[in-house]
């Protein structure tokens, strides 16, 4: 095929490569919006977790349950 390729001009207009890469996944970009929420979202978990934890403490020094 090179030796072809190198000597027909019409093989080459043909046979050229793509400049463009293939992907399988879509490009997903978030809006304002949702950048927010998920930024929200991530500090209330993380609240939420050191609640919880603070109240299971108080729990065991109050009842006096050893887990």
């Amino acid at each position: 095929m090179s030796f072809l390729y190198r000597t027909q001009p019409a093989l080459r207009t043909l046979t050229r490569p793509s400049s463009r890469l293939f992907t399988s996944t879509a490009i997903q970009k978030k809006s304002p919006t949702e950048a927010v929420k998920d930024t929200v979202k991530t500090i209330d978990r993380k609240v939420s977790d050191v609640a919880v934890g603070g109240i299971e403490k108080a729990g065991k020094h109050i009842f006096g349950v050893h887990c």
